[in-house]
């Protein structure tokens, strides 16, 4: 079940991301496509893709297929190195 608060945020997010694109390039011939790439971006940043995901996730959970591996944690570290040093 996906939280319903994350998903009606990230819906509305979506939304505005949406209306704000689509009233800054209402004089533009590709608005709605500006409008709607930007509303996915919004989505997609307020936790529409973990929500997507997990609703995936436990679809495939719950049939019969096995996952066999799952990518839980992505770790970077960054050195800074000072030349001459």
């Amino acid at each position: 079940m996906i939280p319903k608060p994350s998903l009606k945020f990230a819906l509305l997010a979506g939304l505005a991301g949406f209306v704000v694109a689509y009233a800054s390039h209402r004089g533009n011939s590709r608005a709605r496509s500006h409008a709607t790439l930007q509303g996915i971006e919004w989505f997609l940043s307020a936790g529409g893709a973990s929500l997507l995901t997990s609703a995936i996730r436990r679809t495939l959970d719950e049939s019969d297929l096995e996952v066999t591996e799952r990518l839980t944690q992505v770790e970077q570290t960054i050195v800074d190195r000072v030349p001459g040093l």
